[in-house]
């Protein structure tokens, strides 16, 4: 009996734990970044298709490739007006994106996300480069019901 309750006891703090995990990338639902976004690619008829959930997954379809990603993301933008964005690629069919790349599933990166006021474009950053040097972009929100995906 002590030992079934003791196997009990391991398994509820167990689930727990993997469940404050999992809640802590969760995002308020009316984040500005939650939604759906094309990125257009450069001299091309290109694009990939972000949807940012607020469960923090992120579905992402580029050419040939449809990835998946978990992520964590501020709630809040830096003083600087960035919010950070850690995502990890968890699944990827092997197809190539836009650029004609495979992405590695498990690939990890941190990224800065600088959303304009209006909250219909960002670009995306390799640090909080208020030049916009090692930025992408824009991401171009798309409204439910716009037929642009």
């Amino acid at each position: 009996m002590k030992r079934a309750f003791a196997l009990a006891c391991v398994v509820a703090c167990v689930t727990a734990t993997v469940t404050t995990a999992s809640a802590a990338a969760a995002l308020r639902p009316d984040h500005p970044l939650v939604g759906l976004w094309r990125l257009p690619y450069p001299n091309s008829a290109c694009h990939e298709i972000y949807r940012i959930q607020a469960n923090g997954t992120t579905l992402v379809t580029s050419a040939e490739e449809e990835a998946e990603s978990e992520f964590t993301m501020s709630d809040q933008p830096s003083e600087n007006g960035f919010y950070k964005w850690v995502d990890r690629n968890i699944r990827d069919n092997g197809g190539k994106d836009c650029g004609g790349k495979v992405t590695e599933a498990g690939a990890e990166l941190t990224r800065y996300v600088l959303l304009h006021p209006a909250g219909k474009v960002f670009v995306m950053c390799e640090d909080e480069d208020e030049e916009l040097n090692t930025c992408i972009g824009p991401f171009i929100r798309i409204e439910e019901g716009d037929g642009d995906v």
